[in-house]
């Protein structure tokens, strides 16, 4: 009944004669036909036994333009080609990776116009990525002019990224029209993050944890952001008050207190910027990639909850173990099992899913140690040593924000891996009911996607090559910066 030629669905003649006769009558009938609509009598048009001779292009487009129909173009944006919902819910997914190519090296190149900003870098706004990836690693190894020794190192948290249920639930509602958004649920392997009053049971080999601020107890648990010290406690961040040394270190600033021989401080050091305290700090700790706060967390303190619930106000994270699966109605930042769809919808659900992806910035440490030269300029002058550490502060943020980039690239990825199978899986199939059905919209529709096909195949492995282009350009800042 049906054959593909060149990336093309063709028909026999009853199933042609079917689409001509009846298809045009019933857009007749409702009056959403146009052009030759009233050429022909509706009542006329079920004894008509016209059939177009089988295997010719013309055949179909002859018919298209009776009927007023027309095929709409993947390339100009229109994703509701063949009327056959797992078919354009496939080149929606197909959309949607092309956007998030174009976004992604977009955002990649503002955040690296931004990080060259910071280093002053001549001629950044006409650099391509690839440009200006090298000209920031010709600049930071160089010391900043002379400025730092040994360049900068920036240690950083893994990004996180996040997809929601309710993501996942429209994007399988949109292929597969059993799935009822409201009713289903889908599962996760790894953390499914909710406000606490949210949360579903937590049950199992799954591991509860809350996170929110500590005011009115200890934080038992990690601490992002400012620690209020106890007298002589160790700062695991940057010290932001002053820095106690016992004389078994050399103070990484001024010594304030007696240096011995071996250039070992006791006493009071005052810490160069990006320094780390090798004593007991007084004072504030900013604790940037999370850590213990030995005294009163002032920031965000993640705990596990000794009752088994989270206070009010905080968020709750239900973490699976191994590869235990949690109901999740929050944010995944694992991978996401959808509701049971339509074995075609499964890839296009999972990816267009994953394209709706949040990826946070991660929690970075700073490390840099300043030249002779720049410890001499910025003696006495306070406000130039902050406006430097403000330009090396702006380019840890840009690394942030590149880094989660790059999670989003990765995630896109893989998700988009799948769509080319799918896609040729959704309308073999879906091609094959059409013909079945004999309804005459579809047939029309199957031959409209199946001249759409070319569109997509081209516009998937652009996607592809910009996204594994900007990855190199993400993976390059981080060889730069030595981070990890």
């Amino acid at each position: 009944m049906r054959k593909l030629v060149g990336g093309l669905a063709t028909f026999s003649v009853p199933l042609l004669a079917t689409a001509w006769i009846v298809g045009c009558q019933q857009d007749l009938r409702d009056g959403s036909a146009t052009g030759h609509s009233d050429a022909v009598p509706a009542e006329d048009l079920a004894e008509m036994t016209v059939a177009p001779q089988p295997g010719e292009q013309g055949q179909l487009e002859e018919i298209l333009e009776i009927c007023g129909w027309e095929c709409k173009s993947f390339a100009d944006g229109d994703v509701n080609i063949s009327g056959v919902r797992k078919l354009d819910a496939f080149f929606a997914a197909s959309a949607s990776l092309n956007a998030q190519a174009i976004s992604l090296e977009a955002d990649v190149k503002a955040e690296l116009f931004s990080m060259a900003a910071a280093l002053e870098i001549e001629g950044a706004a006409e650099m391509s990525i690839t440009e200006l990836t090298a000209a920031i690693d010709a600049e930071v190894t160089g010391g900043f002019d002379g400025m730092i020794v040994g360049g900068i190192t920036i240690t950083a948290t893994p990004p996180k990224c996040e997809v929601t249920a309710s993501a996942s639930l429209e994007a399988a509602a949109k292929c597969d029209a059993t799935v009822d958004p409201g009713m289903a649920t889908v599962e996760c392997s790894g953390g499914c993050e909710a406000e606490a009053s949210a949360m579903v049971e937590c049950s199992g080999e799954a591991k509860l944890s809350c996170k929110g601020t500590a005011p009115s107890f200890k934080c038992e648990g990690t601490c992002t952001g400012s620690c209020e010290l106890e007298a002589n406690a160790k700062c695991e961040g940057e010290c932001k008050g002053s820095c106690e040394m016992d004389g078994s270190a050399a103070c990484d600033g001024e010594c304030m207190g007696d240096t011995d021989n071996g250039g070992n401080c006791s006493g009071e050091c005052k810490l160069n910027a990006g320094a780390s305290c090798e004593g007991s700090c007084k004072g504030s700790c900013e604790l940037n990639a999370g850590g213990e706060c030995k005294g009163e967390c002032k920031g965000e303190c993640e705990y596990t909850p000794p009752s088994g619930e989270c206070e009010a106000g905080a968020t709750a994270k239900c973490e699976a173990s191994g590869s235990a699966k949690v109901e999740c109605n929050g944010k995944c930042d694992g991978e996401v099992t959808p509701p049971k769809v339509d074995a075609d919808c499964e890839a296009t659900a999972k990816a267009e899913a994953q394209f709706a992806a949040e990826c946070h910035p991660p929690s970075i440490d700073i490390k840099y140690n300043l030249s002779a030269k720049a410890q001499a300029m910025f003696e006495g002058e306070v406000s130039a040593q902050a406006a430097f550490e403000g330009k090396i502060q702006a380019v840890g943020k840009a690394f942030a924000n590149i880094a989660a980039k790059g999670a989003k690239i990765e995630g896109v990825l893989k998700a988009g891996g799948g769509l080319v199978e799918a896609g040729g899986e959704a309308i073999t199939d879906a091609i094959a009911e059409i013909g079945a059905s004999k309804d005459a919209k579809l047939i029309i529709g199957a031959y409209c996607a199946g001249d759409a096909i070319a569109e997509v195949s081209g516009a998937l492995k652009a996607s592809v090559s910009s996204l594994t282009a900007t990855g190199k350009a993400v993976a390059s800042v981080g060889a730069t910066f030595g981070g990890a």
